[in-house]
């Protein structure tokens, strides 16, 4: 009903199962996302509307990564589940919730789990945006994610568990904990 008022149309649930998505880096730097380029003009209206509904979960989804410029193995982010929360009270202060979970296909069998929650309300303007969320590893090998990912410092082995909790505001890091 409270699409009338709103003037577009607003679900109090968006549910996906098992859709699968391929992202690609090709050699120059350019990302495709489904075959499409993420160069040029800005097309935000369908992850805005997004941020709007009440309720979006994407269950048992498959992501791959495909890093061409870095040369990597291909990466693939199975039982890839994501919950974004946006009710209405809380999306008149451009609040949201989320939760995240996903079995990346190297470094861990284990489960990567985030949560949390940011302020703002439109994709094109994430440098506005404030939140904070934690991100749990279990029996992770940070050595086996180096294809994908730059650390500051050489890591060769080390297998580990970590909670982190990151505070960000503004496309800065504003604190970082962990246990």
């Amino acid at each position: 009903w409270l699409s009338v008022p709103l003037l577009e149309p607003h679900l109090d649930e968006l549910i996906i199962h098992s859709p699968e998505l391929t992202m690609r880096r090709i050699a120059t730097g350019e990302i495709f996302v489904a075959g499409i380029s993420m160069s040029g003009e800005s097309r935000p209206e369908l992850p805005n509307w997004l941020l709007r509904q009440n309720a979006v979960q994407i269950n048992q989804a498959r992501i791959i990564w495909i890093d061409e410029k870095r040369n990597a193995p291909l990466l693939s982010l199975g039982s890839f589940n994501l919950t974004l929360h946006s009710p209405l009270w809380r999306g008149l202060v451009k609040n949201h919730r989320f939760a995240l979970s996903t079995i990346p296909s190297a470094g861990t069998s284990s489960p990567i789990l985030a949560q949390g929650s940011f302020y703002g309300d439109d994709i094109t303007k994430t440098q506005e945006w404030d939140g904070h969320f934690s991100v749990q590893l279990k029996n992770t090998d940070l050595a086996a994610f180096k294809p994908w990912a730059d650390y500051p410092l050489d890591v060769h082995t080390g297998v580990g568990s970590a909670n982190a909790d990151i505070r960000f505001k503004n496309h800065a890091l504003q604190s970082v904990a962990s246990q």
